[in-house]
């Protein structure tokens, strides 16, 4: 709520605990020797809306 309050937006406050936790992605398929980053991008955030049926029509995961 504090990171809210503060106008925090939604990835910078989830990276911050990835940071803080050391917290790693398991969502991603094809884990490979090469390290994978584990902060969350406003793609990802996208991405879950419209997998929740979350997005409004006719709104796509291009970025401007």
């Amino acid at each position: 709520q504090e990171h809210i309050n503060a106008g925090v937006t939604l990835a910078d406050a989830v990276n911050f605990l990835v940071e803080k936790y050391e917290l790693v992605r398991i969502d991603r398929k094809g884990f490979s020797w090469q390290e994978q980053s584990p902060y969350l991008r406003a793609v990802d955030i996208l991405r879950a809306r419209q997998a929740m049926g979350l997005l409004r029509q006719g709104h796509n995961l291009s970025t401007r």
